[in-house]
């Protein structure tokens, strides 16, 4: 599984998520919009956050 996670301010980030995704496995990226990073496909993403 992977996870695409929507960073709309610096201090964003997964919380809590992070360690369950960690603890299971499962992959994430960070589309840093506050960064002016473009939204990447999605479609190798099975879930967006």
């Amino acid at each position: 599984m992977r996870i695409l996670v929507f960073q709309h301010i610096e201090c964003e980030h997964p919380g809590m998520l992070r360690n369950y995704l960690a603890e299971n496995g499962v992959e994430w990226d960070v589309a840093e919009l506050d960064q002016g990073q473009p939204i990447p496909d999605l479609n190798p993403y099975d879930a967006l956050w």
